[in-house]
């Protein structure tokens, strides 16, 4: 999950602490959020409901085969 952030506040290890105007984070590197009761509750996060298993959403050779036999680009018939 990569970020994009504005206007933070960074406190190193020894405890130095310093302002940034605009930081992007790769996803490999972060390794914590702390985010506020106020949006952990916020309608926009949770989650809608349980998604239904798709042919596409297994794993393994077993999935490529069975979107092959359902007759994807064959004749009519």
């Amino acid at each position: 999950m990569n970020v994009q952030l504005k206007d933070i506040t960074v406190t190193a290890r020894d405890g130095r602490v310093s302002h940034l105007d605009q930081v992007y984070i790769r996803g490999s590197h972060v390794r914590f959020f702390i985010v506020p009761d106020m949006l952990r509750n916020a309608p926009m996060f949770r989650s809608r409901g349980v998604k239904g298993r798709g042919v596409g959403l297994a794993r393994g050779r077993a999935t490529v085969s069975r979107a092959r036999a359902s007759g994807r680009g064959a004749p009519r018939g």
